[in-house]
């Protein structure tokens, strides 16, 4: 081997041991084991703290659901303001309960509190919005403001959502029959006639729309159905 040879095998050899060292320094690196423990522990803590999270949550979840059969017991009742508190309650365990919100609407009803049962059934429809009672609920409220045409919406929604329902037809009749508008009540009366046929309020504003667009007869008729299912109703309670 001449000099020249040897000269220039010793650069290349000069110029490839640093690359060599970086390449040997990298695939040796390793995790130091303090910072590998943390990161066990860490995820250990994270695992424990979610199953005890979860079991928490489903724990809130039953005695929120206890707090609301109380207030139901309460409601039917008339201690409104013993199932306000017992709402109040389950809202603190479990505030993502629709039933708590649509309970305290129907409370605030009955007290002729309308718009704060509004208030109520706008935040039950926030977590479920196709809701059809719920929905139907809040437009009986915006009824008695009296704010018709926006309980007209409501009606046509829960209708839409759940047809066979007898309240949602007949709440929409008589949105209509107090909008005077008795073509469309009897429409809707109609449709609660084949729903149920001896139900005396569907009779009675059947009777009523009847008289309104000049149909007598008829009117009468219903008029006296009503009476005799009002009398039998009566007679059972």
């Amino acid at each position: 081997m001449t000099r020249t040879t040897q000269t220039w095998t010793k650069k290349q050899r000069t110029n490839r041991r640093p690359r060599m060292r970086k390449l040997k320094n990298y695939r040796g690196k390793k995790m130091n084991s303090s910072v590998l423990t943390q990161i066990l522990i860490l995820l250990v803590l994270s695992a424990q703290g979610q199953s005890h999270l979860a079991k928490r949550s489903a724990k809130d979840s039953l005695l929120g659901a206890k707090h609301i059969s109380q207030a139901l017991v309460y409601f039917a009742n008339n201690s409104y303001k013993t199932a306000l508190e017992e709402l109040q309650e389950s809202e603190k365990l479990f505030p993502d309960n629709y039933k708590i919100y649509d309970l305290r609407g129907n409370i605030f009803f009955n007290e002729a509190k309308y718009q704060a049962a509004i208030f109520e059934f706008d935040k039950a429809l926030q977590l479920v919005p196709n809701k059809p009672s719920v929905v139907r609920n809040r437009g009986k409220a915006k009824f008695m403001v009296p704010k018709y045409e926006e309980a007209l919406k409501d009606f046509n929604r829960a209708v839409e959502l759940k047809p066979s329902d007898l309240e949602n037809m007949f709440m929409r009749a008589l949105c209509y029959y107090q909008m005077d508008d008795w073509e469309r009540a009897l429409l809707d009366l109609d449709l609660c006639l084949q729903i149920k046929d001896d139900d005396p309020r569907v009779a009675k504003f059947y009777g009523v729309c009847l008289n309104e667009v000049g149909r007598y007869e008829e009117g009468i008729k219903a008029i006296r159905k009503w009476m005799k299912l009002d009398a039998s109703d009566n007679e059972q309670h």
